[in-house]
């Protein structure tokens, strides 16, 4: 089986990012792995959840890592995150 493309986006969790999110989950499209970067858990955890509430339809397996944009150790704890990618949300 072959491995589902990558989407990251950052501040997946509110606003314009989550938006996006949600239009992109709306139309067909293959099977991807959707990356939130997100600097609060309980924000992100939360548009997870409303994700697959909007979407259950949807095959996309989702998921959120922290994310600072102004510390450089979390945008590189996050860059290996997206490697491990351990904290997997399901969107179906």
């Amino acid at each position: 089986m072959a491995r589902p493309l990558t989407l990251v986006i950052t501040g997946g969790n509110t606003g314009l990012g989550l938006a996006a999110l949600q239009s992109f989950l709306s139309s067909p499209t293959p099977h991807y792995r959707i990356i939130i970067g997100s600097r609060s858990p309980t924000s992100a955890t939360a548009a997870c959840a409303s994700l697959r509430a909007l979407h259950p339809e949807a095959p996309h397996d989702v998921l959120w890592l922290p994310l600072d944009l102004v510390e450089r150790g979390s945008v590189e704890e996050f860059v290996r995150g997206i490697g491990r990618a351990s904290c997997r949300e399901r969107v179906s």
